[in-house]
């Protein structure tokens, strides 16, 4: 498991901002933003937190430090993860997506939504 799942988790367990847990933590909304797709937006591969940024991230969880290692060595699968069978253009356009912020994402999902409801 990487370290975004359990960001991801608790913000929405505590219906906060990506903002607003960068805030606490003391780092930014964009690096925040990349932990949890686990991906770094300058080399596009996946993205492995310092040790003192973990602190930060495990003080804000209100867990230790040991307890976040340990979760994170838990290999558990998101409920919502699945294996699907893509073409080149469909993950070109996938990766482009997640490349983008999250109101960009929001955006595109409404719109995705309203095409979907007229074609149905």
């Amino acid at each position: 498991m990487h370290v975004g799942i359990l960001i991801q988790r608790y913000r929405t367990e505590q219906h906060i901002s990506v903002q607003e847990f960068a805030r606490r933590a003391g780092l930014t909304r964009q690096y925040i933003s990349m932990l949890e797709r686990n991906r770094d937006t300058r080399s596009n591969k996946p993205i492995t937190p310092s040790v003192k940024t973990l602190e930060k991230i495990a003080r804000v969880l209100d867990i230790s430090f040991d307890q976040l290692m340990k979760d994170l060595k838990t290999e558990e699968k998101p409920a919502d993860t699945y294996t699907l069978t893509v073409s080149a253009e469909e993950k070109a356009v996938l990766d482009a997506y997640r490349r983008l912020d999250e109101v960009a994402q929001a955006e595109i999902r409404g719109e995705l939504k309203g095409l979907l409801k007229r074609n149905l």
